[in-house]
Protein backbone atom coordinates (compact mmCIF):
# COMPACT_ATOMS: atom_id res chain seq x y z
CA UNK A 1 0.00 0.00 0.00
CA UNK A 2 1.39 3.03 -1.11
CA UNK A 3 1.55 6.49 1.34
CA UNK A 4 -1.36 8.62 0.07
CA UNK A 5 -0.65 11.99 0.19
CA UNK A 6 -3.43 14.86 1.62
CA UNK A 7 -6.08 16.23 -1.20
CA UNK A 8 -5.60 19.65 0.09
CA UNK A 9 -1.31 19.14 -0.18
CA UNK A 10 -1.26 18.00 -3.57
CA UNK A 11 -3.68 20.67 -4.83
CA UNK A 12 -0.85 23.21 -2.78
CA UNK A 13 1.61 21.49 -4.55
CA UNK A 14 0.19 22.25 -7.81
CA UNK A 15 -0.70 26.24 -6.79
CA UNK A 16 2.85 27.24 -5.58
CA UNK A 17 4.00 25.54 -9.28
CA UNK A 18 1.26 27.32 -11.02
CA UNK A 19 2.16 30.83 -8.52
CA UNK A 20 5.78 30.58 -9.05
CA UNK A 21 5.66 30.23 -13.26
CA UNK A 22 3.00 32.95 -13.18
CA UNK A 23 5.20 35.03 -11.06
CA UNK A 24 8.45 34.09 -13.82
CA UNK A 25 5.99 35.39 -16.89
CA UNK A 26 5.65 38.74 -14.82
CA UNK A 27 8.97 39.46 -13.89
CA UNK A 28 10.21 39.26 -17.28
CA UNK A 29 7.61 41.19 -18.78
CA UNK A 30 7.74 43.76 -15.70
CA UNK A 31 11.86 43.95 -17.02
CA UNK A 32 11.08 43.89 -20.70
CA UNK A 33 7.81 45.10 -21.65
CA UNK A 34 6.95 47.73 -19.42
CA UNK A 35 8.13 51.73 -19.66
CA UNK A 36 10.57 51.55 -16.61
CA UNK A 37 13.46 50.16 -18.50
CA UNK A 38 13.12 51.35 -21.89
CA UNK A 39 12.06 49.75 -25.25
CA UNK A 40 10.88 46.29 -25.50
CA UNK A 41 12.78 43.98 -27.35
CA UNK A 42 11.78 41.86 -30.48
CA UNK A 43 10.75 38.64 -29.15
CA UNK A 44 9.83 37.48 -25.66
CA UNK A 45 12.87 35.96 -23.56
CA UNK A 46 11.89 32.40 -23.90
CA UNK A 47 14.91 30.98 -22.73
CA UNK A 48 15.03 33.26 -19.49
CA UNK A 49 11.55 32.05 -18.57
CA UNK A 50 12.08 28.51 -19.12
CA UNK A 51 15.12 29.04 -16.65
CA UNK A 52 12.83 31.02 -14.10
CA UNK A 53 9.72 28.10 -14.77
CA UNK A 54 12.51 24.93 -14.04
CA UNK A 55 13.13 27.30 -10.73
CA UNK A 56 9.70 27.42 -9.98
CA UNK A 57 9.09 23.38 -10.45
CA UNK A 58 11.52 22.99 -7.77
CA UNK A 59 10.60 25.35 -5.93
CA UNK A 60 7.76 23.27 -3.79
CA UNK A 61 10.42 20.54 -2.58
CA UNK A 62 12.23 23.94 -0.79
CA UNK A 63 8.53 24.74 0.94
CA UNK A 64 8.48 21.01 1.61
CA UNK A 65 11.34 21.37 3.48
CA UNK A 66 10.35 24.32 5.32
CA UNK A 67 7.17 22.83 6.58
CA UNK A 68 4.97 24.88 4.21
CA UNK A 69 2.66 21.90 3.56
CA UNK A 70 2.08 21.47 7.24
CA UNK A 71 -1.09 21.04 8.69
CA UNK A 72 -0.20 23.32 11.71
CA UNK A 73 1.29 25.85 9.13
CA UNK A 74 -1.33 26.15 7.02
CA UNK A 75 -4.03 26.68 9.45
CA UNK A 76 -1.57 29.41 10.89
CA UNK A 77 -1.09 32.79 9.30
CA UNK A 78 1.81 33.70 11.71
CA UNK A 79 3.63 30.52 11.07
CA UNK A 80 2.39 30.90 7.43
CA UNK A 81 4.22 34.04 6.96
CA UNK A 82 7.56 33.56 8.27
CA UNK A 83 7.85 30.15 6.25
CA UNK A 84 6.87 32.10 2.97
CA UNK A 85 9.43 34.99 3.88
CA UNK A 86 12.41 31.96 4.44
CA UNK A 87 11.03 30.17 1.66
CA UNK A 88 11.27 32.82 -1.13
CA UNK A 89 14.68 33.65 0.64
CA UNK A 90 16.11 30.45 -0.65
CA UNK A 91 14.22 30.55 -3.85
CA UNK A 92 16.07 33.57 -4.20
CA UNK A 93 19.36 32.39 -3.39
CA UNK A 94 18.82 29.46 -5.78
CA UNK A 95 17.78 31.99 -9.19
CA UNK A 96 21.23 33.52 -8.53
CA UNK A 97 22.71 30.34 -8.26
CA UNK A 98 21.00 28.75 -11.30
CA UNK A 99 21.72 32.22 -13.49
CA UNK A 100 25.52 32.56 -12.39
CA UNK A 101 25.80 29.39 -13.76
CA UNK A 102 24.14 30.09 -16.93
CA UNK A 103 25.87 33.63 -17.08
CA UNK A 104 26.47 33.33 -20.86
CA UNK A 105 22.56 33.65 -21.56
CA UNK A 106 21.90 35.32 -18.42
CA UNK A 107 24.36 37.55 -17.45
CA UNK A 108 22.79 40.52 -18.94
CA UNK A 109 20.37 41.98 -16.12
CA UNK A 110 20.38 38.36 -14.36
CA UNK A 111 20.34 40.74 -10.91
CA UNK A 112 17.33 42.95 -11.74
CA UNK A 113 15.43 39.27 -13.28
CA UNK A 114 16.30 37.87 -9.94
CA UNK A 115 14.77 40.53 -7.86
CA UNK A 116 11.70 41.32 -9.57
CA UNK A 117 10.90 37.32 -9.97
CA UNK A 118 11.78 37.25 -5.97
CA UNK A 119 9.50 40.28 -5.13
CA UNK A 120 6.76 39.29 -7.68
CA UNK A 121 6.94 35.60 -6.40
CA UNK A 122 6.45 36.09 -2.74
CA UNK A 123 3.56 39.05 -3.02
CA UNK A 124 1.92 36.66 -5.33
CA UNK A 125 2.30 33.46 -3.56
CA UNK A 126 1.31 35.49 0.18
CA UNK A 127 -1.65 36.57 -1.44
CA UNK A 128 -3.10 33.06 -2.83
CA UNK A 129 -1.64 31.59 0.44
CA UNK A 130 -3.44 33.56 2.62
CA UNK A 131 -6.41 35.36 1.17
CA UNK A 132 -7.51 32.39 -1.09
CA UNK A 133 -6.02 29.44 -0.10
CA UNK A 134 -6.43 29.08 3.92
CA UNK A 135 -10.19 30.15 4.14
CA UNK A 136 -10.80 27.73 1.44
CA UNK A 137 -9.07 25.06 2.90
CA UNK A 138 -10.69 26.18 6.43
CA UNK A 139 -13.86 26.20 4.80
CA UNK A 140 -13.46 22.69 3.17
CA UNK A 141 -12.03 20.89 6.14
CA UNK A 142 -14.60 21.88 8.72
CA UNK A 143 -17.23 20.84 6.47
CA UNK A 144 -14.81 16.91 6.52
CA UNK A 145 -14.79 17.75 2.30
CA UNK A 146 -10.90 16.80 2.35
CA UNK A 147 -11.01 15.01 5.65
CA UNK A 148 -8.90 12.17 6.45
CA UNK A 149 -9.67 9.23 7.77
CA UNK A 150 -7.76 8.12 11.04
CA UNK A 151 -7.48 4.58 13.02
CA UNK A 152 -6.31 5.47 16.34
CA UNK A 153 -4.46 2.48 17.77
CA UNK A 154 -4.66 2.55 21.67
CA UNK A 155 -8.09 3.31 23.39
CA UNK A 156 -6.65 4.16 26.56
CA UNK A 157 -6.58 8.03 28.46
CA UNK A 158 -3.82 8.96 25.78
CA UNK A 159 -6.24 7.80 23.23
CA UNK A 160 -9.31 9.73 25.02
CA UNK A 161 -7.60 12.44 24.84
CA UNK A 162 -6.55 12.63 21.13
CA UNK A 163 -10.29 11.98 20.40
CA UNK A 164 -11.30 14.87 22.54
CA UNK A 165 -8.91 17.30 20.56
CA UNK A 166 -10.02 15.67 17.32
CA UNK A 167 -13.70 16.49 18.15
CA UNK A 168 -12.97 19.89 19.72
CA UNK A 169 -11.01 21.46 16.68
CA UNK A 170 -13.10 20.81 13.14
CA UNK A 171 -10.61 22.77 11.62
CA UNK A 172 -7.80 19.58 11.68
CA UNK A 173 -10.07 17.79 9.47
CA UNK A 174 -9.36 14.19 10.94
CA UNK A 175 -11.88 11.64 11.13
CA UNK A 176 -11.76 8.57 13.53
CA UNK A 177 -13.16 5.70 12.23
CA UNK A 178 -12.56 3.22 14.94
CA UNK A 179 -10.01 2.35 17.73
CA UNK A 180 -7.60 -0.83 17.68
CA UNK A 181 -6.58 -1.97 21.13
CA UNK A 182 -5.24 -5.57 22.19
CA UNK A 183 -7.77 -5.29 26.09
CA UNK A 184 -9.94 -7.98 24.57
CA UNK A 185 -12.48 -6.04 27.05
CA UNK A 186 -12.91 -3.40 24.56
CA UNK A 187 -13.49 -5.38 21.49
CA UNK A 188 -16.39 -3.91 19.60
CA UNK A 189 -17.38 -1.51 22.29
CA UNK A 190 -17.50 2.44 21.87
CA UNK A 191 -15.48 4.67 23.22
CA UNK A 192 -16.62 8.29 23.33
CA UNK A 193 -18.75 6.85 20.07
CA UNK A 194 -16.02 5.63 18.60
CA UNK A 195 -15.71 1.47 17.79
CA UNK A 196 -13.22 -0.64 18.53
CA UNK A 197 -12.43 -2.49 15.45
CA UNK A 198 -9.85 -5.29 16.85
CA UNK A 199 -6.22 -5.65 18.15
CA UNK A 200 -3.07 -4.73 16.64
CA UNK A 201 -2.72 -8.27 15.65
CA UNK A 202 -5.14 -8.19 13.12
CA UNK A 203 -3.67 -4.12 12.13
CA UNK A 204 -3.45 -5.14 8.16
CA UNK A 205 -7.02 -6.77 7.92
CA UNK A 206 -8.55 -3.52 9.78
CA UNK A 207 -6.81 -1.66 7.41
CA UNK A 208 -7.94 -3.49 4.57
CA UNK A 209 -11.11 -3.29 5.24
CA UNK A 210 -10.94 0.43 7.04
CA UNK A 211 -9.56 1.92 4.69
CA UNK A 212 -7.65 4.85 6.17
CA UNK A 213 -5.70 7.82 5.29
CA UNK A 214 -3.30 8.16 8.39
CA UNK A 215 -2.73 6.21 11.68
CA UNK A 216 -2.52 7.87 15.14
CA UNK A 217 -0.31 5.99 17.97
CA UNK A 218 -1.77 6.74 21.23
CA UNK A 219 -0.11 4.47 23.95
CA UNK A 220 1.52 5.77 26.88
CA UNK A 221 1.58 2.69 29.22
CA UNK A 222 3.95 0.59 26.98
CA UNK A 223 7.55 0.00 26.96
CA UNK A 224 10.09 2.11 24.81
CA UNK A 225 10.73 -1.52 23.02
CA UNK A 226 7.30 -2.55 22.11
CA UNK A 227 6.53 1.35 21.19
CA UNK A 228 9.05 0.93 18.68
CA UNK A 229 8.16 -2.26 17.18
CA UNK A 230 4.71 -1.18 16.83
CA UNK A 231 5.69 1.85 14.71
CA UNK A 232 7.86 -0.36 12.66
CA UNK A 233 4.51 -2.64 12.13
CA UNK A 234 2.58 0.66 11.25
CA UNK A 235 5.26 1.69 8.89
CA UNK A 236 5.32 -1.24 6.93
CA UNK A 237 1.56 -0.43 5.92
CA UNK A 238 2.85 2.59 3.85
CA UNK A 239 0.40 5.03 5.60
CA UNK A 240 1.91 8.27 7.04
CA UNK A 241 1.95 7.31 10.80
CA UNK A 242 2.00 9.67 13.65
CA UNK A 243 2.60 9.20 17.84
CA UNK A 244 0.59 10.79 20.00
CA UNK A 245 2.51 9.66 23.29
CA UNK A 246 4.75 10.74 26.44
CA UNK A 247 8.20 8.26 25.38
CA UNK A 248 8.55 11.14 22.08
CA UNK A 249 7.89 14.38 23.97
CA UNK A 250 11.39 15.12 23.64
CA UNK A 251 10.73 15.12 19.80
CA UNK A 252 7.71 17.49 20.02
CA UNK A 253 9.67 19.85 22.57
CA UNK A 254 12.87 19.58 20.84
CA UNK A 255 11.96 19.40 16.60
CA UNK A 256 8.57 20.96 16.52
CA UNK A 257 7.95 18.58 13.84
CA UNK A 258 4.58 18.01 13.89
CA UNK A 259 2.08 17.56 10.87
CA UNK A 260 -0.87 18.53 13.62
CA UNK A 261 -0.66 21.01 16.02
CA UNK A 262 0.00 19.21 19.61
CA UNK A 263 0.24 15.89 17.80
CA UNK A 264 3.30 14.70 17.12
CA UNK A 265 3.91 12.71 14.23
CA UNK A 266 6.57 10.03 12.97
CA UNK A 267 7.22 10.54 9.29
CA UNK A 268 7.41 6.55 7.74
CA UNK A 269 11.06 5.66 6.15
CA UNK A 270 10.96 4.91 2.26
CA UNK A 271 12.87 1.82 2.26
CA UNK A 272 13.84 1.79 -1.29
CA UNK A 273 15.46 4.95 -0.81
CA UNK A 274 17.87 4.32 1.74
CA UNK A 275 20.32 3.12 -0.48
CA UNK A 276 20.27 6.56 -2.93
CA UNK A 277 20.26 8.40 0.61
CA UNK A 278 23.40 6.93 1.85
CA UNK A 279 25.29 7.66 -1.20
CA UNK A 280 24.49 10.90 -1.52
CA UNK A 281 25.37 11.82 2.30
CA UNK A 282 28.50 10.54 1.65
CA UNK A 283 28.89 12.29 -1.40
CA UNK A 284 28.02 15.83 0.57
CA UNK A 285 30.28 14.33 3.54
CA UNK A 286 33.50 13.95 1.32
CA UNK A 287 33.01 17.27 -0.10
CA UNK A 288 32.17 19.40 3.09
CA UNK A 289 35.12 17.31 5.06
CA UNK A 290 38.11 18.43 2.70
CA UNK A 291 36.65 21.75 2.57
CA UNK A 292 36.81 21.62 6.64
CA UNK A 293 40.34 20.18 6.60
CA UNK A 294 42.10 22.61 4.47
CA UNK A 295 40.33 25.44 6.26
CA UNK A 296 41.32 24.26 9.41
CA UNK A 297 44.42 22.23 9.59
CA UNK A 298 46.29 25.16 10.62
CA UNK A 299 44.37 25.65 13.59
CA UNK A 300 44.61 21.74 13.96
CA UNK A 301 48.93 21.67 13.84
CA UNK A 302 48.74 24.43 16.90
CA UNK A 303 46.79 22.05 18.92
CA UNK A 304 48.62 19.12 18.53
CA UNK A 305 51.48 21.46 19.13
CA UNK A 306 49.87 22.57 22.65
CA UNK A 307 48.90 18.76 23.25
CA UNK A 308 52.84 17.56 22.94
CA UNK A 309 54.47 20.70 24.79
CA UNK A 310 51.77 20.23 27.67
CA UNK A 311 51.48 16.55 29.02
CA UNK A 312 53.35 13.41 28.26
CA UNK A 313 51.73 10.66 25.39
CA UNK A 314 50.15 10.98 21.56
CA UNK A 315 48.59 13.44 20.04
CA UNK A 316 45.78 11.35 19.35
CA UNK A 317 43.22 9.54 21.00
CA UNK A 318 42.52 6.37 19.36
CA UNK A 319 40.11 3.75 20.57
CA UNK A 320 37.47 0.90 19.01
CA UNK A 321 33.92 2.16 18.83
CA UNK A 322 30.57 0.70 17.92
CA UNK A 323 29.15 1.95 14.61
CA UNK A 324 26.69 1.17 11.82
CA UNK A 325 24.80 -2.20 12.13
CA UNK A 326 27.20 -2.48 15.06
CA UNK A 327 30.19 -2.89 13.18
CA UNK A 328 33.72 -1.75 15.15
CA UNK A 329 35.78 0.67 13.69
CA UNK A 330 38.56 3.06 15.18
CA UNK A 331 38.31 6.62 16.21
CA UNK A 332 40.22 8.98 16.56
CA UNK A 333 40.08 12.18 19.08
CA UNK A 334 42.42 14.81 20.67
CA UNK A 335 44.06 13.34 23.45
CA UNK A 336 42.07 15.28 26.45
CA UNK A 337 43.54 13.25 29.49
CA UNK A 338 46.53 12.14 31.08
CA UNK A 339 47.86 8.38 29.97
CA UNK A 340 47.14 6.06 32.16
CA UNK A 341 44.57 6.97 34.40
CA UNK A 342 42.03 5.12 35.98
CA UNK A 343 38.72 4.95 34.20
CA UNK A 344 36.76 2.85 36.51
CA UNK A 345 34.62 5.96 38.00
CA UNK A 346 33.63 6.70 34.14
CA UNK A 347 32.36 3.52 33.71
CA UNK A 348 30.35 3.69 36.73
CA UNK A 349 28.76 6.91 35.71
CA UNK A 350 27.98 5.71 31.86
CA UNK A 351 26.69 2.54 33.49
CA UNK A 352 24.35 4.51 36.43
CA UNK A 353 23.28 6.49 33.25
CA UNK A 354 21.93 3.75 30.73
CA UNK A 355 20.56 1.58 33.28
CA UNK A 356 18.57 5.32 35.04
CA UNK A 357 17.76 6.21 30.99
CA UNK A 358 14.84 8.32 32.27
CA UNK A 359 16.62 10.78 34.16
CA UNK A 360 17.46 14.44 34.03
CA UNK A 361 20.51 14.07 32.34
CA UNK A 362 22.42 12.71 29.23
CA UNK A 363 25.72 14.28 30.21
CA UNK A 364 27.99 11.47 29.07
CA UNK A 365 30.64 12.97 30.88
CA UNK A 366 31.88 13.62 34.37
CA UNK A 367 32.02 17.38 35.50
CA UNK A 368 35.18 18.45 36.48
CA UNK A 369 37.32 15.05 35.79
CA UNK A 370 40.45 15.35 36.93
CA UNK A 371 41.47 13.16 34.43
CA UNK A 372 41.37 15.98 31.75
CA UNK A 373 44.84 17.94 31.03
CA UNK A 374 44.51 22.47 31.05
CA UNK A 375 44.49 22.22 26.92
CA UNK A 376 41.81 18.74 26.91
CA UNK A 377 39.46 21.11 29.19
CA UNK A 378 39.20 23.76 26.06
CA UNK A 379 38.97 21.38 23.95
CA UNK A 380 36.22 19.63 24.93
CA UNK A 381 34.22 22.92 26.00
CA UNK A 382 33.95 23.68 22.38
CA UNK A 383 33.80 19.79 21.10
CA UNK A 384 37.14 20.86 19.27
CA UNK A 385 38.51 17.04 20.78
CA UNK A 386 36.15 15.97 18.03
CA UNK A 387 37.79 16.81 15.07
CA UNK A 388 40.50 14.21 14.06
CA UNK A 389 36.91 12.52 13.24
CA UNK A 390 37.17 13.69 9.83
CA UNK A 391 39.52 11.25 9.17
CA UNK A 392 37.12 8.73 9.54
CA UNK A 393 34.44 10.40 7.84
CA UNK A 394 36.74 10.75 4.64
CA UNK A 395 37.22 6.70 5.47
CA UNK A 396 33.68 6.30 4.89
CA UNK A 397 33.14 4.78 8.57
CA UNK A 398 31.28 8.28 9.92
CA UNK A 399 29.28 10.99 8.25
CA UNK A 400 29.03 14.36 9.94
CA UNK A 401 25.93 14.05 10.99
CA UNK A 402 24.71 10.73 12.51
CA UNK A 403 24.17 9.17 16.05
CA UNK A 404 27.57 8.85 18.33
CA UNK A 405 29.05 6.01 18.12
CA UNK A 406 29.66 4.05 21.86
CA UNK A 407 32.33 1.78 23.17
CA UNK A 408 32.22 -1.45 23.02
CA UNK A 409 31.15 -2.28 26.42
CA UNK A 410 28.60 0.29 26.98
CA UNK A 411 26.63 -1.34 24.00
CA UNK A 412 27.22 -4.70 25.75
CA UNK A 413 24.53 -2.70 28.34
CA UNK A 414 22.44 -1.38 26.17
CA UNK A 415 18.83 -2.65 26.13
CA UNK A 416 17.60 -3.86 22.63
CA UNK A 417 15.68 -0.67 21.53
CA UNK A 418 18.99 1.41 22.13
CA UNK A 419 20.77 -0.37 19.75
CA UNK A 420 17.88 0.35 16.74
CA UNK A 421 20.15 4.07 16.88
CA UNK A 422 22.68 2.38 15.06
CA UNK A 423 20.56 1.50 11.82
CA UNK A 424 22.60 4.70 10.43
CA UNK A 425 26.20 5.32 9.80
CA UNK A 426 27.15 7.63 13.08
CA UNK A 427 27.70 10.97 12.83
CA UNK A 428 30.22 13.75 14.85
CA UNK A 429 27.31 15.32 15.78
CA UNK A 430 23.73 15.25 15.49
CA UNK A 431 20.15 16.01 16.18
CA UNK A 432 20.39 15.28 20.55
CA UNK A 433 23.61 17.36 20.70
CA UNK A 434 22.09 20.51 19.23
CA UNK A 435 18.75 19.47 21.32
CA UNK A 436 20.55 20.59 24.47
CA UNK A 437 23.52 17.96 25.01
CA UNK A 438 24.11 17.38 28.30
CA UNK A 439 20.40 18.60 29.41
CA UNK A 440 18.72 15.85 27.54
CA UNK A 441 18.46 12.35 29.10
CA UNK A 442 20.01 8.87 27.55
CA UNK A 443 16.69 7.75 26.66
CA UNK A 444 15.71 11.10 25.14
CA UNK A 445 19.27 10.94 23.23
CA UNK A 446 18.27 7.26 21.70
CA UNK A 447 14.08 8.42 21.01
CA UNK A 448 16.36 11.42 19.09
CA UNK A 449 18.77 9.53 17.29
CA UNK A 450 15.98 7.12 15.96
CA UNK A 451 13.69 10.26 14.94
CA UNK A 452 16.94 11.18 13.29
CA UNK A 453 17.28 7.93 11.30
CA UNK A 454 13.68 7.52 10.35
CA UNK A 455 13.49 11.44 8.93
CA UNK A 456 16.62 11.83 7.18
CA UNK A 457 16.72 14.82 4.39
CA UNK A 458 19.98 16.77 3.46
CA UNK A 459 17.60 19.37 4.90
CA UNK A 460 17.76 18.07 8.18
CA UNK A 461 21.50 17.63 8.21
CA UNK A 462 22.39 21.15 7.04
CA UNK A 463 20.27 22.59 9.80
CA UNK A 464 21.87 19.89 12.48
CA UNK A 465 25.10 21.38 10.86
CA UNK A 466 24.58 25.02 11.29
CA UNK A 467 23.28 24.47 14.99
CA UNK A 468 26.03 22.54 15.74
CA UNK A 469 28.39 25.33 14.51
CA UNK A 470 26.48 27.70 17.36
CA UNK A 471 27.09 24.88 19.72
CA UNK A 472 30.70 24.76 19.70
CA UNK A 473 30.82 28.44 19.41
CA UNK A 474 29.09 29.00 22.48
CA UNK A 475 30.58 25.72 24.16
CA UNK A 476 26.83 25.05 25.30
CA UNK A 477 26.40 21.97 27.56
CA UNK A 478 29.74 21.57 26.98
CA UNK A 479 32.82 19.92 29.70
Amino acid sequence: MFKRLHTYKLALYITDSLVLFTSAFLALWVRYYSTLWGDSPNEFPTTKLIALACIALISPFVFRELQLYKHRVIFSIFDQIIQLIKGHFYVFLLTVVALFFLREEFIEHSRVNSVLFATISFGLHAFVRLVLMKPLLGKFSKEKTVSRRVIVIGAGNAGEEFVGKVFNDPSLGLKIIGFIDNDSEKSNKRILGIRVLGTIEELDELIELANPDEIFITINSISHSALLDLIQKCSQTGLPVHVFSEHFTVVSNKVSDAEYKDLQGLKVKRADLYKINKKVKMFFDKIFTSIIILVLLPIFLIFAIIIKLTSKGPIFYKTKVIGEAGKPFEWYKFRTMFVDNDNSQHKEFIKKLIKEGGGDSGATKIQNDPRITAIGKFLRKFSLDEFPQLINVMRGEMSLIGPRPCLPWEYELYDDWHKKRFQAIPGMTGLWQVSGRSEVSFNDMVVLDIYYIENFSLWLDLKILFKTIGVVVTGKGGY
